[in-house]
Order: C-alpha cells, then sequence, then structure tokens
C-alpha cells in the first residue's frame, strides 16, 4: 500500500488543500555556474539523483479521503534551458533575476508533480545559472545541499570518469513515514508526549514584539531579509563563555537571542521555536526528503537572571528539548490546540536556526559555482533569525514579516543585538535588565529627543505676568461671560481687593484657599486673588457629592473656602472657615494696588485631586515653578497671542482649566467662560463660537469626538474664526483624527496634547493637521516635548528602551509637581532620582515608544487607570467604593467602548444575597463624581478567573 504522509508533510498538504495554488512552500535557490558545463551531462546526472532517491519522484493523492504518497518507478525532471544570449550582455543577469522572480512564485500541483523544477539560464557560452525549485513537502534544507552534493558527483563520473561513490541507501523516506506513524503507539511517544505537555501547560505566551504596522487577519506575508556580520573577536567572546557554562555555541546565542526578545518586551516567559535537522538516525543522514523538525523552546526569564543564570536555564530547557525531538510539532499543535490571534503562526512568532547544514561540497569538473542571491519575498513567521559560525565571525541572515516591520526597525534590532553581546562578554554576571543595549549613536538620538528645547522664563509667578499685561493693555477685554465682561484694568483691581482681604484673614505663602465656584467671572477673579496673595487654591467641584468634597477639605485643610453666595455647600461646615462672594463689589473697601508677598516660585500654587487607587483621591501639589514653566511654554509653543479669543471650557477642578486661563492672560488674550446651554447641541455649541469669535478651542477629547462626527456627517462647520484647537485627556480616537485631516477645514491647526496632573498639564504636544498626516496610521502620536520638559522611556529596570519599543513614560524638569499632599509613601514611589543625575522624574504609568521620527506614539497603562472625557480614573477607587455598600462583596470595574469615539465604564458585582441595582447607584452617586459612575452593572454568580 502506499506510505501515508510524515506529521509535517500532512501540514503541508492541508494547508494546500485549504489554499490551492500558493507558493508560500516553494524553496529555490540558485547558483551561478562558469566554465565549460556539459548540459547533457547534467541532465543525466539530476536523473540519476532522482531515480536514487523516491521523494524526488513522489506526488501526492488521497485514498478513502486520507493524503498518502504516490512514488512513481519514473518521473522525467527535464533542466529547461532559457537561451539569453540574443539580449545584451550587461543585461542578461537582470533579466535572469526578472525571469526567476516569476519562477519561484510559480505553484506546485502535489497531485500531478514533478515537485522539483530546474531551469538552466545561458548567459554565454561559459556563464549559466542554475535554479532549482522544490516545494518543501519533499525536502528540505539539508535535503537541497544533499542533492547538489550527489548531482555533482554524479556529473563528474560521467564527465572525468570519477566513480560518484554514493552511499547505499537502506531506506527511503516512505519507511521514515511509517516508522513515525508507528512510533505514535510506543512507549517512547508517550514519554515525550508527557513532557511537552508539561513543558506546553498553561496559557501559551504570545511574544509582543515592537511592530510598525497592524497585523494582517491572515498568516500570508510579504517577507524581506537582512545579512549581517559579526567580528570574530566578538565570536570567540562568546564561544569562551558558552564553554565555562557547559553550552554550545548555539546555546549561548540563542540566550543572547532570548535576552533580547526579554528587553524588547518585558515578557518574563518566551516561547520560540527552532528546527532541527531530525536526522538522529543513521539511515536518514544521505536521503532526501521532508525531515527538519520544530522543537519549542520556553523560558522563564524572571528573577532577574544574570546571563550566566539565563545561560544555566537555556541550556537545561535545550538539552531536554533535544532528548525529546521525535516528538513532530504538528502532533504538538494538534493536541495543543492554541488559542492564537488571526495573522499569527500556530505556536510561535519567532524561528531561531543555528544553521548547522552541511557545506554544499563537490566540484563540477571544469566548472567553477557560486551562490546567485534570489530574493524570494514571503515569511513563515515574524522573524526567522538564522545565525551561522564562519572563520571570520558569526554571520546572521533575519528574514522578516515586511508587513510588520520596516528594514530600519530590523536593522536596530540586530544592532542591538550586537551590543547586548559585547555587554554579556564584558559583564556576564550581570542582570540581563541591566545590561547596555543601546549603542552611543542610538543613545545620542533619544538624548536628542528627550528635550525639544530649553527656554529661560521670565521673571516672576504667573500672576505677576498677568500683572504686566494689565500694565500693557489696561483697557482690553480680560474676560467675558455672556453679558459680562471685564478689562484687564477691572479683572486686576477685583483680583487685589480679594487679595488684600484675603491677606487679611491670614493668607500666605503655602496657605491653601478652597475654591467652591460655578464657570463665572467672580470664579476667575477668586483664581488670580488667591495667586495675588500668596497661597494656593484648591478646586471644589459644586457637582462633586457632599461626600468627596468633605474627604478632600478634611485631607487638605484649607485656611479658608470661597463659594458662590448662591450656592449650597452640603459639607460639615464646622471647621471650615467659609467666605460667600455675592458678587464683584465685595471687597471694594480693599486697595486695587497689586500686593506685595514673598510668594516665590518655590511656593504652592494650586492642589489639584485626581483618582487614587486606594478608594480615596489624591492632592496633586504643583508649586508656581512648575505652573510658570508650562504656562510660558504652552504660550510659545501653541502659540497664544494676544489677538486670540480663548474659550475657557473645562471646570478648575480639570488642570485643563489652567491651559486656558493662564497662557490666556498672561499673552493679552481674551479669555470667554463658555454657559452651560452652549454645549446643548453642537449646532448651538459651533454658532456661540462664532457669535463670540472663538479663535482658541481646548477641548476634552472626548467631546472633540462628536464635534469630529457632527461635523462630518450633520454638515456642519467650523467657524472661519477658529484658528486652533487643543485637545487633550485621553487618547484621540484615529478614525475621528483621519476623518478631521480629511474632511475639516485645513487651516485650523489641531494640536494633541498630552499630560500628567504630577507634570503640570501637558508635557508632550502633536502637531495633527492634515499636512502632517502622514504617520497617523502608526497610532495616535502624542509628539515632542514642550520646552524645559525632559522625556525618558524607560523599561522596568529603569533603562531606555530601543527606538520603536515600549517602556514607561518618565517626565523630568521644572514642570513637575511637588508631590502628594500628606502622601509620602506614594510621592516616594512615584517621584524617583534620575538615574542619568539630573534630579527627580515623574513615573506616569503611561506606556509609549518613540516612533524613527522622534514622535512619541502613546500605547497604554501599565496599571488599572483609565481615561473617561479626560478625567483620570483609578479602577480601583470606585472597586472600594462598591464594596463598600452592604449588599457587594466583590466588584470588578473595566472601561469598554460602545462606540469608536466613545468611552463607559462597566461594573461586574457578586453579593451574598440581592444587589438592587438602583441602590449601589445611588450609593455611588453620593460619593463618586458623576464620571466616575459606571454606565451600566452586571450581577454575577462569581467573577471568571483567568489563567
Amino acid at each position: 500500500s502506499p506510505p501515508p504522509l510524515s506529521f509535517a508533510q500532512q501540514r503541508l498538504w492541508f494547508l494546500d488543500q485549504l489554499e490551492p495554488g500558493t507558493a508560500q512552500f516553494n524553496m529555490p535557490i540558485a547558483l551561478r555556474l562558469t566554465g565549460a558545463l556539459d548540459v547533457a551531462a547534467l541532465q543525466a546526472s539530476l536523473q540519476k539523483v532522482v531515480e536514487r532517491h523516491e521523494m524526488l519522484r513522489t506526488t501526492f493523492m488521497q485514498v478513502n479521503g486520507r493524503p498518502v504518497q504516490k512514488i512513481h518507478t519514473t518521473l522525467p525532471i527535464e533542466i529547461e534551458q532559457i537561451d539569453l544570449r540574443q539580449f545584451a550582455a550587461d543585461e542578461r543577469v537582470e533579466i535572469a533575476n526578472n525571469r526567476m522572480k516569476a519562477e519561484i512564485y510559480e505553484p506546485f500541483d502535489l497531485e500531478v508533480g514533478p515537485l522539483v523544477r530546474v531551469k538552466l539560464y545561458v548567459l554565454n557560452e561559459a556563464e549559466y545559472i542554475i535554479l532549482f525549485n522544490q516545494h518543501h513537502i519533499i525536502t528540505d534544507g539539508w535535503s537541497t545541499t544533499l542533492m547538489w552534493r550527489e548531482l555533482t558527483a554524479v556529473y563528474n563520473e560521467l564527465v572525468t570518469g570519477t566513480p560518484a561513490a554514493l552511499p547505499e541507501l537502506p531506506i527511503q523516506y516512505g519507511d521514515y513515514s511509517v516508522w513515525q506513524q508507528n512510533w505514535l503507539e510506543s512507549d517512547g511517544y508517550q514519554a515525550q508526549l508527557d513532557y511537552w505537555q508539561k513543558k506546553m501547560r498553561g496559557t501559551l505566551p504570545t511574544l509582543d514584539l515592537p511592530l510598525d504596522r497592524s497585523r494582517a487577519m491572515n498568516t500570508a506575508a510579504n517577507g524581506a531579509a537582512l545579512h549581517r556580520k559579526m567580528p570574530a573577536d566578538l565570536m570567540q567572546g562568546i564561544k569562551q563563555l558558552g564553554r565555562a557554562h557547559g553550552a554550545t555555541l548555539f546555546m549561548t546565542v540563542l540566550t543572547a537571542f532570548k535576552a533580547l526578545l526579554y528587553r524588547y518586551t518585558g515578557q518574563e516567559d518566551l516561547l520560540i521555536g527552532t528546527s532541527i535537522a531530525n536526522r538522529n538516525r543513521a539511515e536518514t543522514s544521505s536521503l532526501i526528503g521532508f525531515f527538519v523538525n520544530t522543537l519549542l523552546l520556553r523560558t522563564d526569564i524572571s528573577e532577574q537572571p544574570s546571563f550566566a543564570d539565563l545561560l544555566d536555564r537555556v541550556r537545561k530547557v535545550a538539552m531536554e528539548a533535544f532528548a525529546n525531538q521525535d516528538m513532530p510539532v504538528e502532533k504538538l499543535i494538534e493536541l495543543l490546540q492554541p488559542e492564537r490571534d488571526s495573522g499569527r503562526a500556530n505556536l510561535f512568532d519567532v524561528l531561531f536556526i543555528f544553521q548547522n547544514t552541511p557545506e554544499a561540497e563537490g566540484e563540477l569538473a571544469n566548472v567553477k559555482y557560486e551562490y546567485f542571491p534570489i530574493k524570494f519575498d514571503r515569511a513563515l513567521f515574524d522573524l526567522t533569525w538564522y545565525a551561522m559560525e564562519q572563520e571570520d565571525g558569526l554571520e546572521f541572515l533575519i528574514e522578516y514579516n515586511a508587513d510588520l516591520f520596516d528594514e530600519a526597525t530590523i536593522e536596530r534590532l540586530f544592532v542591538n543585538f550586537q551590543k547586548l553581546l559585547e555587554s554579556i562578554v564584558a559583564a556576564p554576571a550581570e542582570p540581563i535588565a541591566q545590561l547596555p543595549l543601546l549603542p552611543a549613536q542610538e543613545l545620542d538620538v533619544l538624548d536628542e529627543w528627550r528635550q525639544t528645547q530649553s527656554v529661560a522664563l521670565p521673571a516672576g509667578c504667573v500672576h505677576e505676568w498677568f500683572e504686566a499685561q494689565v500694565a500693557a493693555n489696561p483697557g482690553k477685554t480680560a474676560v467675558s461671560h455672556s453679558s459680562q465682561h471685564l478689562t484687564y484694568a477691572k479683572l486686576n483691581a477685583k483680583a487685589n481687593q480679594l487679595a488684600h482681604y484675603l491677606i487679611e484673614k491670614g493668607v500666605q505663602p503655602d496657605s491653601i484657599v478652597g475654591l467652591h465656584m460655578p464657570r463665572s467671572i467672580e470664579m476667575i477673579v477668586a483664581l488670580l486673588g488667591v495667586l495675588k496673595a500668596g497661597g494656593a487654591y484648591l478646586p471644589l467641584d459644586p457637582d462633586y457629592p457632599a461626600h468627596r468634597l468633605q474627604y478632600m477639605l478634611e485631607d487638605a485643610r484649607p485656611l479658608l473656602v470661597l463659594t458662590a453666595d448662591d450656592l449650597s455647600f452640603a459639607v460639615d461646615e464646622d471647621a471650615l472657615s467659609i467666605v460667600k462672594i455675592a458678587g464683584l463689589d465685595q471687597f471694594n473697601e480693599y486697595s486695587v494696588v497689586n500686593p506685595k508677598t514673598a510668594v516665590s516660585t518655590q511656593n504652592l500654587a494650586y492642589i489639584i485631586y485626581t483618582s487614587g487607587t486606594t478608594g480615596k483621591p489624591k492632592g496633586v501639589q504643583i508649586e508656581h515653578q512648575a505652573m510658570a514653566n508650562f504656562v510660558h511654554g504652552a504660550a510659545v509653543a501653541y502659540p497664544i497671542t494676544s489677538e486670540d479669543r480663548v474659550l475657557q471650557f473645562a471646570t478648575i477642578a480639570f488642570d485643563t482649566a489652567v491651559e486656558e486661563i493662564y497662557p490666556c492672560l498672561t499673552q493679552g488674550a481674551t479669555l470667554v467662560l463658555r454657559t452651560e446651554t452652549m454645549i446643548d447641541t453642537m449646532d448651538h455649541f459651533l454658532a456661540k463660537c462664532a457669535e463670540w469669535n472663538i479663535t482658541v478651542l481646548d477641548l476634552p477629547t472626548a467631546f472633540w469626538h462628536h464635534l469630529t462626527i457632527s461635523l462630518v456627517t450633520e454638515n456642519l462647520s467650523l467657524p472661519p474664526n477658529v484658528k486652533l484647537v487643543i485637545i487633550g485627556g485621553e487618547k484621540a480616537n484615529e478614525q475621528a483624527m483621519q476623518q478631521w485631516q480629511e474632511q475639516v477645514n485645513a487651516d485650523v491647526r489641531l494640536l494633541n496634547t498630552y499630560g500628567p496632573t504630577e507634570a503640570t498639564v501637558v508635557t508632550t504636544m502633536y502637531e495633527a493637521s492634515a499636512e502632517t498626516s502622514v504617520t497617523v496610521s502608526k497610532g495616535m502620536l502624542i509628539g515632542r516635548p514642550l520646552p524645559n520638559y525632559d522625556v525618558y522611556v524607560l523599561d522596568a529596570a529603569m533603562q531606555p528602551v530601543p527606538i520603536g519599543v515600549a517602556g514607561e513614560l518618565l517626565v523630568g524638569g521644572p514642570g513637575l509637581s511637588r508631590g502628594y499632599l500628606n502622601r509620602f509613601d506614594l510621592t516616594v514611589e512615584r517621584f524617583v532620582e534620575s538615574p542619568f543625575g539630573n534630579g527627580r522624574l515623574y513615573k506616569t504609568g503611561d506606556l509609549v515608544r518613540f516612533l524613527p521620527d522622534g514622535n512619541l506614539e502613546f500605547m497604554g497603562r501599565t496599571d488599572d487607570q483609565v481615561k473617561i472625557r479626560g478625567y483620570r480614573i483609578e479602577l480601583g477607587e470606585i472597586e472600594a467604593a462598591l464594596t463598600q455598600h452592604d449588599q457587594v462583596q466583590q466588584a470588578v470595574v473595566i472601561a469598554y467602548e460602545p462606540t469608536e469615539t466613545d468611552r463607559q465604564l462597566a461594573a461586574y458585582l457578586i453579593g451574598d444575597g440581592e444587589i438592587v441595582i438602583e441602590d449601589i447607584h445611588q450609593h455611588l452617586q453620593d460619593i463618586l463624581p458623576a464620571y466616575m459612575v459606571p454606565a451600566s452593572f452586571t450581577v454575577l454568580d462569581a467573577l471568571p478567573l483567568m489563567p
């Protein structure tokens, strides 16, 4: 009966059935021949080799629904000659190359055959290029070399009479296939199966290499390759290190490669593949066929190992894998049934191969040959990393998925690998997480990108810069709200009167003054009045529930609280000194002269509370220096000019209000406070922007999403007076960004800004206008740092990550907060000393990466913090609030996106008895701001636990 297919052959057969006509598994190789070639002898030699090896004259068919080998007694394989001598001599190689490109993508018919094609391109009477193209189902790399070795031996026998002396073949590939099937019934199979199931237990890791482009839905991919070499002295150092630990060169280079993947991904559970010849029986060593097998190499890189420690781990894993190499990887895939994303290979995405196939020995009589490079643009994996030992150093061939990676990215990967190898040889006892990975040139580039520019700030504090504008433009309108307007002189006078009152009440530098006021001109007066008195203001949003306001007041202990006369203040007022403000004329008896205080840039300017993981918000303390640094940087970078009219959109409890108010008032522009009804509809919003002649819009990203949709779908347009739109607070939607760039007035500049409250409002910005849209497809960019900000992208070991690799964003410079009020432990945890010797750095918890053009791309979070409508939310705070209710035992809160431009919170609850959603909803409304109350609640019997 016809022999069965081996497991490796079965996989290729089924793939061919799924996608007939694919050339994905073609194996082309070309050689350039120079000399007196006897073509007839070459043809006879080829036929002799074909007669010798059944696999070269095998096709495949189905019997009773199962694929089997059909071995032909004879199967002529003709060498097709293509004479190119009619073309100009200097064009023939290029023509041959182009024709070979077409040939190597020509599919094979597995049922018809033959599965070997040979073409001979005649360049002249003494120069040829020969192309062998075979389907992988009948051959592998070792077999290709064997075929050439035997072909040359038979050719030389025919031409010179020298005996070929080919070894006897005791078996054929069909015998191997039968043996493999029988082996599945043996104890040896069960022992190896037990090993592999134990090694692959649990959730199999997916390698998350940083990509230049998103992964497609199918695994077929365009490929490219990079050839590089490392010097002999480095190779010798690696070999010596390996010998000292009883490891082969393969194991040592593999360990370095695993260390590279760890440094690029941060993943401690790494699974890659490696190919083995799978010819550990003497009978198979001289046989042509598809023997190659893939071993799975899973390595634990936890507990910060040194390279020496990791080498011991990898050596053990490799030796165990080799001892269990008979298990076909196809059988493992069948048994493990791994869950994989579409567009990924079955078990792993990276293949590491240390090339040990025999050299293509032998020479054709009277003919010299050399390999002729051909480009076969296919990629079976994300990366296939070949390493080859040569006398003059290590040679590497890196095949990569060109749909995912740019050549420059792979080049950087190799350069980082070489630097890592140098570091390993120099300090093998150092933790791999600490070993230098980046060459000096890359470090220089990152150093240039980390700070765009350094600028000197004007002397004094922000309120003093405002006073300079008062002197320069006293009669110009400073602030407008509905029908109410104040000039710079009038605003300054009212703020001064309040400041003198506050000083009288004991306000001095670092005194905290609460502001419980609605959006109004009185609110702007109060902000400036507190700053002028030397105090720091604490925004108390009137929309916050009393429980949250009470906590903030107890934590911050303000000296005074200013509140609007018509606002109810549902907190315990006994311990508070509350000043109710009834109007602008309340403090008319006080001086209008700018007060002189001892406030300096080192004193507090304001405190803003953000969500906290413990269930309680935390107060971020911003000093005048940080505030001044941001205000000046924003005014210069955006820029804001005296001709602008800036819409004041945000609540002052959200630090975007700092961005709206102070760059405007320190540049002589006009601040226009929005009304509550302005945002009832988008049509009304745009009408008011036109009526009030707004030139600068500073909008939460979530609102901008809806604005963009309205502009595109409702036939609305921005008023021509709007020249600049600033967005920030959360990640911008890529589709909305594309719609804006393609369909909104190109004269309007769009700035996508990013920044944590702890680094004072905005740290980086990206010009996202139409003319810069070329990079939008890569993801949401947050651009480059504002003046005087330092930005670092570091890994968990505080080491710089390569360009294109994700790491945590750390921010330095004069814009940093003093820290968290009454939270020394958290301040020490998040504000750390810079390992680069230039002061403090704030650990943002945001994952970003530098793109090759120097822009930062936002990638996500390192923790459970999310942003909803621009507000930072720690999910743990909401979960803690939920479990405070008697009905709730456990709670999980997640953020989800019901639409591409909307983000909401969902709560999942478990209780002992009945959970009444209305009770839970009211409970949260009583203690949390509205933006932290989930949009949906689901009661579960138990929380699903992921493996």
